[in-house]
């Protein structure tokens, strides 16, 4: 297919060889602390996501957006979210959770309008008109624990992180990111444990 207008082909271009890069991403995050046996506390995980949100996928309008799959975190996305939930789970908490959604969006719109409109300079870092709204990742997980149905989600900006093909490769991100999983999981947590109240409550 021929495009006619030069700066879409530079940002296809642009966009199409960070993509490929994309694809291969994987993110060792610090490793949750091990629960005692004598904590008594055990999560069933069942995965109830449709195949689209397993795969690592980018779009690149009219944002870009690099959606990651289940091989982004070592060693998958939900044995590691089940393992951060059991690490910070109280004593004694046994839990039923049925995941529907779990997305991990990195959005770069400022990088690629950065790296577009450098392309379209000539290279010499002269960024004109270049459409951007910030570099930021967010986390969204649904579904639902013990019956009860939850929707968390937690986003940060890394705007301020340098870095020289992903920002993964910094520890600063990983840091960050491992913040909002622990957030995400506290609030599947607490709507476990909110569940539980009503129910002696009654």
């Amino acid at each position: 297919m021929l495009i006619r207008n030069a700066g879409t082909l530079v940002a296809l271009g642009a966009c199409g060889l960070l993509g490929g890069c994309a694809l291969q991403q994987k993110v060792t995050l610090a490793q949750p602390p091990s629960v005692a046996s004598s904590a008594d506390v055990a999560i069933q995980l069942t995965d109830s996501r449709d195949s689209n949100q397993k795969s690592t996928h980018i779009e690149g309008h009219p944002r870009c957006v690099r959606s990651y799959g289940d091989d982004f975190i070592a060693p998958s996305k939900m044995t590691y979210f089940r393992q951060v939930l059991e690490s910070r789970a109280k004593p004694h908490t046994h839990a039923d959770l049925v995941i529907d959604r779990f997305e991990t969006l990195e959005y770069c719109d400022k990088t690629a309008g950065e790296v577009t409109a450098a392309a379209i300079a000539g290279a010499a870092h002269v960024y004109f008109g270049a459409p951007t709204t910030g570099n930021s990742f967010q986390l969204r997980v649904a579904g639902k624990i013990n019956g009860t149905p939850f929707e968390v989600s937690r986003w940060f900006s890394y705007d301020d992180i340098k870095f020289l093909n992903f920002p993964s490769e910094t520890r600063e991100y990983r840091e960050r990111m491992e913040q909002a999983v622990q957030g995400a999981a506290d609030e599947v947590l607490a709507a476990a444990a909110n569940r539980s109240g009503a129910q002696v409550a009654r």
